[in-house]
Order: C-alpha cells, then sequence, then structure tokens
C-alpha cells in the first residue's frame, strides 16, 4: 500500500544484473532509468536530481558508485534541505574510505541496519544524527525458528550470485564433507535463483559428495521454509 508523501525512486536495473523488482512491492514506486558507465562501476540515475531537489526530506541508498546520488546530496547541503543516508557505514573495498566518509558528512543523518554499527557511526562521526532499522523481511512473531530444536542441515538463503558468495559456502561444505568428524547425514540446502546455478551444478557433478547440497529454487512459503 501506499503512504500518504511518500515517493520510493527506484531504478530499472541494478549493478547486478541477477536482482529483480516488482511494482507490486509499493504503489508510490517510481521506476527511472540506470545509465551505467566505466563497465558498470558508475551509476546515474535520470530524473533523481529534479525529483529529490523539490522533497522535504530525502533519504538516499548510500553507496558512494551513484553520481546522481552526490548531487542530491551536495545540492540539498547547500539549500538547506535534511538528507539521509541509508545502508552499511562500511564497504567492501577499503580505498573508497575517505569518499565514503564524505558522503557522509554531506547529510543530516543516518540509518544504519543494526545498533552495533549505529554505536560505530557515533564514535567516528558524533556530528551525524543516527538512526536504526534492521534490516530483516518478517517480523520477530513470523520467524519460526526455535533455538531448542536440534538440527543436523546447513541453510543457505538468498540469491545465487558473486556478490553473496554461495560458491564460497558449497567448497567449504563439500570440504568439510572429507573431515571423519563430519555428520554423514548433514545436508546444505540452496534456497535462491541466479547466474551461479549452472556453475553450482557442475562442481556438485564433478564431486563425489555433490548430492548432499540440493538447489531448492526459489521458495517464498513460510512454511516450506520452516521444514
Amino acid at each position: 500500500k501506499s503512504l500518504p508523501g511518500l515517493v520510493i525512486i527506484s531504478g530499472d536495473e541494478d549493478f547486478f544484473p541477477g536482482i529483480r523488482k516488482t511494482r507490486k512491492a509499493y504503489r508510490g514506486l517510481i521506476t527511472v532509468k540506470n545509465v551505467f558507465l566505466v563497465n558498470r562501476s558508475l551509476l546515474w540515475q535520470r530524473g533523481v536530481v529534479s525529483r529529490c531537489l523539490r522533497k522535504d526530506v530525502v533519504v538516499l541508498n548510500f553507496n558512494t558508485r551513484v553520481l546522481s546520488s552526490w548531487v542530491v546530496a551536495t545540492c540539498r547541503k547547500v539549500m538547506g534541505r535534511p538528507t539521509l543516508l541509508w545502508g552499511h557505514i562500511s564497504g567492501r573495498n577499503r580505498r573508497l574510505h575517505h569518499v565514503r566518509h564524505l558522503m557522509m558528512r554531506l547529510c543530516d543523518g543516518f540509518i544504519t541496519y543494526t545498533e552495533e554499527e549505529r554505536r560505530r557511526l557515533a564514535r567516528m562521526h558524533p556530528e551525524i544524527r543516527s538512526f536504526t532499522a534492521p534490516n530483516a523481511c518478517l517480523p520477530r512473531a513470523r520467524i519460526r525458528y526455535e533455538a531448542s530444536k536440534r538440527r543436523k542441515h546447513v541453510l543457505y538463503v538468498g540469491r545465487l550470485e558473486e556478490a553473496k558468495k554461495p560458491l564460497l559456502a558449497v567448497r567449504a561444505f563439500l570440504e568439510a564433507t572429507d573431515h571423519p568428524g563430519f555428520n554423514t547425514e548433514t545436508l546444505l540446502y540452496l534456497v535462491g535463483v541466479g547466474s551461479l546455478c549452472p556453475v553450482i551444478e557442475t562442481i556438485l557433478q564433478e564431486h563425489r559428495c555433490g548430492d548432499r547440497v540440493r538447489l531448492m529454487g526459489h521458495i517464498a512459503d513460510e512454511e516450506c521454509l520452516e521444514r
């Protein structure tokens, strides 16, 4: 459903082609054209700057590779309009450390995924107001995991794309099966789809314990995931 005054702007394509979006997620969703530059390492989103400059408050995805976000943050800073960032306070590329901190200084607040990240941000930038919005798809009441139950299987849920490192999980599991103390009944379940699915299938075909890894595809049913 839509909320009065709330507009969500999303690009038509992600840096990673395997990520898909749907208009069913939110009625107020506006899709803009993503223009990738320098071999998909940088991005400009058409129409974002003009739309964001008019808003009372703007929340930007904390990604220093999105050039249009730099323009939005800089212009709104000059105009005295509040802008917040939302994301992880640290990235994979440590060489961009100073660039990330520069973008933080352009904004008035930061939304982190965890309380620990919020505390780290407060130590680094006490002048920036920080908030926490846990990155969860379901409320605690709908999470059916029971810590008291004994489990013997391993579960991976996510996109089968390089950024999520599913190959590392598969190879680590197969290597663990060679250990004499490893439970012979333990299986690895991979829930998700992506471009690495054929690669994983090839690895499993070539390994003697490949039958202990199960590719489950996309599963959205909560009861099925619980099992």
